[in-house]
């Protein structure tokens, strides 16, 4: 079965608004009403840059810019239930990370703040390019944030060498201070190497990594709930499934709550809407 908190959508552009309308502002508010009752577990909010100096930028505006209405926003989003968490996700550029490793103690200190603000429950790590710099400040970070009651998760899909160091460098006995691994197949990782390539380190490689997806490369509901009962049949520990992101779901004309479904029907839950409506397309993605 399924695990709702690894049911998981990335939100990129939907509040990154400075100084909104009140008509924006009310959309803001039906997006997140939207994502409270989709049915998925943890909202990832993309992207948190770090400029040089240390400054946090959401996407392109400063954070600061949206203090005014996304604590709110956010505590929209979990007013239901269904969202437990809502994290941002850090990345992906190599220079999103230099300014980190150059002061550290300060982004830690600007991240617990703006974590207290906002009402953030964590952080994902997404880390495309020169890896090679940044292996010792993600171990760090990691550490750093698990101490700290915070969500941990990253989003690889290449270079797995580098990611089984950092996971090395965060686990004790079997147990990583990542809480899960969001895995991009739609970046071209494969599923069953990377399992392998976790196997020996976390106890449970299976249920660490948890896939991912992409609208705009195919899926759509019925595709991820075969996608999923195809890869639960070989990994019966599989528990979870994360989706980008939502705006491509609105614009292919789905909702997120269909895709909550199909995940939870492919994990063993019980059969989407979508699969009945739509059982006879193939799956993609």
């Amino acid at each position: 079965m399924f695990d709702p908190s690894k049911i998981a959508l990335y939100v990129e552009g939907t509040f990154d608004i400075d100084n909104p309308t009140a008509q924006q502002l009310q959309q803001m508010e039906t997006a997140a009403d939207d994502l409270a009752n989709s049915g998925f577990g943890t909202v990832i909010l993309a992207f948190l840059h770090v400029h040089e100096g240390g400054a946090f930028y959401y996407n392109n505006i400063p954070f600061t810019d949206v203090y005014s209405f996304l604590p709110a926003i956010i505590q929209r989003i979990k007013a239901t239930g269904s969202v437990n968490r809502v994290i941002v996700s850090l990345g992906p550029f190599g220079s999103d990370y230099a300014p980190v490793k150059a002061n550290t103690s300060q982004f830690q200190q600007q991240f617990l703040q703006m974590a207290s603000t906002l009402g953030l429950d964590g952080i994902d790590f997404d880390l495309e390019q020169d890896y090679e710099d940044y292996t010792d400040l993600l171990i760090e970070l990691t550490n750093w944030a698990a101490e700290n009651n915070l969500t941990v998760t990253a989003a690889p899909y290449q270079e797995t060498a580098f990611w089984t160091t950092v996971l090395k460098g965060t686990t004790t006995n079997g147990t990583s201070n990542f809480s899960w691994w969001n895995l991009q197949i739609y970046g071209g990782a494969n599923y069953s190497s990377w399992v392998q390539s976790l196997d020996g380190i976390v106890s449970s490689p299976e249920s660490f990594l948890v896939p991912g997806y992409s609208v705009q490369y195919g899926a759509t509901p019925p595709s991820i709930e075969n996608i999923l009962q195809g890869l639960l049949t070989s990994y019966p520990s599989l528990d979870g499934c994360f989706i980008w992101q939502y705006e491509l779901i609105q614009q292919y004309n789905y909702t997120a709550a269909e895709f909550a479904s199909a995940i939870k029907a492919g994990l063993g839950g019980q059969p989407s809407t979508a699969s009945a409506a739509q059982g006879a397309e193939s799956a993609q993605g």
